[in-house]
């Protein structure tokens, strides 16, 4: 057997490497690591700006008439970063159009978000930067004076309406494709901003972030707005200029399908402003074509220091207003006036409160033609609380508190011009305080009080002038502005110093007095006033009144105390002359002196009388009393130049009905006790009824009689029963006058006597019985029956 040993072989020896080879390895590495970075960059620089250059538009917008971007240079050195200059992005959805243009801007783009449609800058420096945006209008909308005022928009039609068409089913989130785009890091240096009609310019300086889905949600974030030296546009016209304003807000995410109230608590921010207003002409835009009024001039200054959270009004904000001079039209009217505004918003429990006040240190008021100095308003006040502070929230008012004095220095300016040759039957002198106190709720519903005052006031008419001191003051509550109704609290209007001059001759140291103690206006239709008057009247020799017929009765007033208790259904009635509805009722109380007369026949003497109006009818000339009670004490009767003093009566009238529409008609039903018959003696004596040695041979002392009179046309007749000491008197006349018919018989101890009447001829009748008397009467009545006949119809 062989044994075989194996050895093995010694290893050789390690071989070894240089530093330098080591050293020269990485470099190698180093460089191929550095010249494939380099081919990356330069390919990516040639690449990137290649589809910058060529590629990139036609991908984004292959639906130009929604979606559209565009630059006119663009390019970058490093992956994501870019510089873009004169960019623009310019978008429109059903409802919305916006266009977004920058005039240089460095922006860091996520790439990758491309893939899935989303612009999206990490980082955005951007200059000359113009945003604009307006809604898309229906047919309606787009014929107002704002539709010209909007935004204009190249590439859109100007105005932007709506589709035409029913409106498109909103698309599914799944179906959704439109591009999303994603900013933040935002400073931008802008130019304009432009939403709506609404076009802030100037140096604009605006951080925050954007985050849009057209026609879903809108994401802005913190955003700052910074304005020096702004100018604000409302379409043409100039609303603010010199803005100095920094406004820091946070808008949430708004889901523009939602509903507006949710979109609106995504609103928080401080906002501080200071502008001037060179004038109020923007507001024409909102007052209608043609406009309601026509507005001038209105230069002032505005300033905000406001703080709003989650669309709220928060304390403690601030905002005032000031304007020096305005002039407003409407119609012949012209308002030229100043103000002072200012709305606070406050801590208050259980929640902040806003309140306001609007001063008017003067206002003008002017009216096409009117004679006299025109009418102003003087430290004028407005309190306002409860203002709306929640955007989302209804827009009402708690409370509004006003006060408005007012000065009318010639109250001929409250009538309308008068034409060429034009005479007023009537005019008005004087001037006038007024001062309205009202107090209005959120329902609009107010009360409140004017008053009316006047120093110098007078009526003039062709043949009379009546002049006084007034005063005067109206309570109302109820108040509705829209349906022009309110209900009338306790008033009252004094007249003193009440002087009326007649014939060259004055008549003073009157006074009236008139409480308005119900009423209403409904629909603009005054109603159902309930009025009580007092007048005092020393001196009434002005009141004559007196038939133009020769001898025909007349009445002069020299002194009256007079109460009157009236109830007017409908006021309005009154003076347009519609007869429905136009009859008053009340009563009447009266106590003076004055005198009556018939022919060469006067009653002189004292008076007083109570009577309850059943039916004054202005419409139809008509007036009906009832229940009249009247004493006179002290009566003088004048017969000729013999008179007879110290007479008195009682007068009881159950009927009194006067019309003098067409001519006067008259119907009295009365009773009276008096001292003795020579008035009425004096009366019959005047008639020619019986001679006047008849009178003196019965005076019937402690007469009582009974009468019916009656005037109708021209006939006026007469019945009378009467008893005294000396006689009994029965009278029935028809016609008296000319052509009297009738019969008057007087019945004493010693003898019967009776004076018939035919067609005026009289003839006497001694120891005349009742057979005579009942003849006379009835003849008499006959011949009224037939002049009855053959008069004509009264009118209505």
């Amino acid at each position: 057997m062989t044994t075989q040993v194996h050895v093995p072989a010694a290893s050789a020896p390690a071989r070894s490497i240089s530093p330098r080879a080591k050293l020269g390895a990485v470099t190698k590495r180093v460089v191929w690591l550095a010249a494939t970075l380099a081919a990356i960059e330069l390919l990516y620089v040639v690449v990137v700006n290649l589809v910058l250059l060529f590629g990139l538009r036609p991908l984004l917008n292959r639906h130009p008439d929604t979606f559209l971007i565009g630059y006119e240079r663009a390019y970058t050195l490093w992956p994501g970063v870019a510089h873009v200059e004169r960019f623009r992005l310019r978008d429109q959805g059903p409802t919305l159009q916006w266009q977004l243009e920058i005039d240089q801007a460095d922006v860091t783009i996520d790439l990758l978000d491309l893939v899935g449609k989303t612009f999206s800058a990490t980082r955005v420096r951007a200059t000359g930067v113009a945003f604009r945006l307006r809604r898309r209008l229906d047919d309606a909308g787009a014929a107002t004076p704002r539709a010209a005022a909007l935004a204009p928009i190249e590439g859109f039609d100007d105005p932007p309406l709506k589709p035409i068409g029913p409106e498109k089913p909103p698309e599914s989130d799944a179906d959704y494709d439109s591009w999303r785009v994603h900013l933040a890091d935002v400073e931008v240096d802008a130019h304009e901003v432009w939403i709506e009609e609404h076009r802030l310019t100037g140096g604009l300086r605006v951080t925050g972030g954007l985050y849009i889905i057209p026609d879903r949600l809108v994401h802005v974030g913190n955003t700052t707005l910074d304005v020096d030296r702004g100018e604000l546009r409302i379409g043409e016209h100039v609303a603010l200029s010199a803005i100095d304003a920094h406004v820091k807000s946070i808008l949430g995410a708004i889901d523009l399908r939602g509903p507006a109230d949710r979109a609106v608590r995504e609103i928080s921010g401080k906002v501080r402003i200071d502008a001037r207003t060179p004038s109020l002409d923007f507001l024409r835009l909102y007052l209608g074509s043609p406009p309601v009024v026509r507005l001038e001039d209105g230069r002032g200054t505005v300033h905000i220091d406001g703080i709003l959270t989650n669309g709220r009004v928060m304390p403690t904000t601030v905002v005032k207003a000031d304007c020096d001079h305005v002039v407003i039209e409407a119609k012949q009217f012209t308002v030229t006036t100043d103000y002072h505004a200012e709305v606070r918003v406050e801590n208050a429990s259980p929640e902040p409160v806003a309140t306001g006040d609007l001063r008017i240190h003067r206002a003008t008021v002017s009216r096409a033609g009117a004679l006299g100095a025109a009418p102003t308003i003087d430290e004028a006040k407005a309190h306002f609380t409860g203002l709306p502070r929640d955007l989302a929230g209804p827009v009402e008012i708690e409370r509004t508190e006003l006060d408005v004095p007012a000065n009318v220095p010639d109250l001929r300016w409250l009538f309308p011009a008068q034409g060429p040759g034009e005479r007023r039957p009537v005019t008005l002198t004087g001037a006038a305080a007024i001062r309205a106190r009202v107090d209005v709720d959120r329902a609009m519903i107010a009360r409140g009080s004017v008053e009316v005052g006047s120093q110098r006031f007078a009526i003039k008419a062709p043949s009379f002038e009546v002049s006084s001191a007034l005063a005067s003051t109206a309570h109302f509550h109820d108040a509705d502005w829209e349906s022009r109704s309110l209900v009338l609290a306790p008033s009252v209007a004094r007249a003193t110093g009440v002087t009326v001059t007649r014939d060259g001759r004055a008549h003073a140291g009157g006074s009236l007095q008139v409480d308005v103690t119900e009423g209403r206006v409904v629909h603009g239709d005054p109603r159902d006033f309930a009025l009580a008057l007092a007048a005092k009247a020393p001196d009434l020799r002005w009141l004559t009144w007196r038939n133009p017929a020769e001898g025909d009765p007349r009445l002069t007033a020299h002194t009256a105390t007079l109460n009157v208790k009236l109830r007017i259904p409908r006021p309005a009635r009154l003076i347009d002359g519609t007869k429905e509805e136009a009859a008053i009722t009340g009563s009447i109380g009266l106590a003076g002196t004055g005198d009556a007369g018939f022919k060469d026949t006067t009653l002189a003497g004292d008076v007083e009388a109570t009577a309850v109006l059943q039916r004054l009818d202005l419409g139809r000339h008509v007036i009906e009393i009832r229940a009249v009670h009247a004493i006179t004490r002290e009566l003088t009767t004048y017969h000729g130049l013999t008179p007879s003093s110290g007479w008195w009566g009682r007068f009881d009238v159950s009927q009194l009905d006067v019309q003098t529409k067409s001519s006067m008609t008259l119907d009295l039903h009365g009773e009276a006790r008096c001292k003795d018959g020579r008035p009425f003696n004096a009366l019959l004596a005047s008639e020619g009824v019986f001679p006047r040695w008849v009178g003196k041979l019965f005076p019937m002392e402690g007469l009582a009689a009974s009468a019916n009179l009656r005037r109708d046309h021209e006939h006026l007749d007469l019945g009378l029963a009467a008893r005294g000491s000396s006689a009994n008197v029965t009278v029935r006349l028809h016609d008296i006058g000319k052509k009297m018919d009738g019969a008057v018989k007087v019945d004493t101890k010693l003898v019967s006597i009776g004076v018939g009447f035919t067609e005026g001829k009289s003839h006497v009748k001694v120891f005349a019985g009742e057979e005579w008397l009942n003849a006379q009467i009835a003849e008499a009545n006959a011949k009224e029956a037939e002049t009855n006949a053959e008069a004509p119809p009264p009118r209505p």
